[in-house]
Parts: structure tokens; sequence; C-alpha cells
């Protein structure tokens, strides 16, 4: 009778948390439905009156420029590749600065060199490169490159580059730091005629470049 009796009192101790916890987790559900409804909701209104402005003239508001800059970030870290056993070569600073030149130097400048004035319309501005090598991994700088980054303006380079081209370009970004403006036109001049003494000024900027760990 004893053995029944405690068996009975634990069924109806665990029956009746039981019943308590029900309604909690009810409570819990419907919070979850009414907050995503109320987000939907919001959402919709915001959408359909207007109220987001959408103009490339008007910056980001402080807490959505935060946002999706630090999305971006993340987004980046999470999904490129390992550094691990890749190496560069000098040559590749002189093939990385034409492409370079020729196809992100109207958006990104160069060192102390400015961009061409409509960048300043987009919307976020695109950055100079000159710190990127302290800020982005080798095959980080690579993702952002070869896919792009959505909203803004930067394009997915892999439909129009090589794989081994994308590599050259994100070897001259990092050989970038610390680079002078007259480096800079100094390979300019002589990648225009054609000289070899790039491939020399190549050297000079891989013994100062940051290199991958």
């Amino acid at each position: 009778m004893t053995l029944q009796r405690t068996s009975n009192l634990s069924a109806d101790t665990a029956g009746a948390r039981g019943t308590r916890r029900r309604p909690l987790l009810w409570g819990v559900l419907i919070g979850w439905v009414s907050g995503g409804a109320a987000v939907g909701i919001g959402s919709m209104v915001v959408m359909q009156s207007g109220l987001f402005d959408i103009r490339a003239s008007t910056p980001h508001l402080f807490v959505v420029g935060w946002l999706t800059h630090h999305t971006m970030i993340r987004s980046v870290q999470v999904r490129a590749a390992s550094d691990s056993g890749r190496r560069f070569m000098p040559e590749q600073i002189a093939r990385g600065f034409r492409l370079y030149d020729s196809h992100c130097f109207a958006c990104h400048g160069g060192p102390g060199l400015s961009r061409e004035r409509w960048v300043d319309g987009l919307t976020p501005t695109a950055p100079y490169l000159l710190d990127m090598a302290r800020q982005w991994s080798p095959s980080q700088l690579h993702l952002i490159v070869a896919d792009g980054i959505k909203m803004t303006g930067m394009p997915a380079w892999k439909f129009t580059l090589a794989d081994g081209e994308i590599w050259d370009v994100v070897r001259f970004v990092r050989a970038m730091h610390g680079m002078s403006p007259a480096r800079y036109l100094q390979m300019r001049a002589t990648a225009a005629s054609g000289g070899e003494s790039a491939l020399g000024v190549a050297n000079y900027a891989h013994s100062r470049a940051p290199h991958p760990q």
C-alpha cells in the first residue's frame, strides 16, 4: 500500500508539473508568433508607405549602416576558405597591378590617388583599399573580389576574371599597404610602356607587403 501511494503521489506530482508547464509553453509560442507577425506587419507598413529612403544621395541611418557592415564582415569570415599553405610570388604583383589599375582604380583609387568623382554618389561609398591587408586575410579578399558584395555596387569578378587573375589582384591589394603614390605611378608608367622594370617595382613591393601566416 505504501509503495502504491508513493507511486500515485509521484504520478500526481508529475501530472501537476506538466499541467503547469503547458500554459507557459503556449505563452512562449504565442509570444513568438505575435512578435513575428508584428515584425512582418511593420515591414509591410514601411515598404508600402515608402518610409525607407532608397536614394543613393542619402546616407544610411547609423543603425542600418552598422548592421549591414557587420553582417557583411561576419558573412565573409564564415565563408572564406583557409589560407594555410598559400604562397605568393612577386610577379603576381605586376600582373595584379595591371588588373587593379584597369578594373578597380576608378572606384577604389590608389595610394594618395583619388578615385573617380562619380564614386561619391554610391551608398555605401566604395572604400580605399590601402589597409585591406590588415583587415582581411588573402582568402577573405579573394571571396570579396570573386563573389562581390550585395547592395554595395561591388560586382562578382569571377564572371569576368579567371581565378588566377583574381588571386593576382588580391596579391596586389595586399602589396598596397605602405606603398607611396610615386611607387604606384611608377608601376603605371612601366606597365603602360611594357617595360620590364615593372617586375623590379613588384619585387620591391613584395618585400614590403604583409605575407600570410
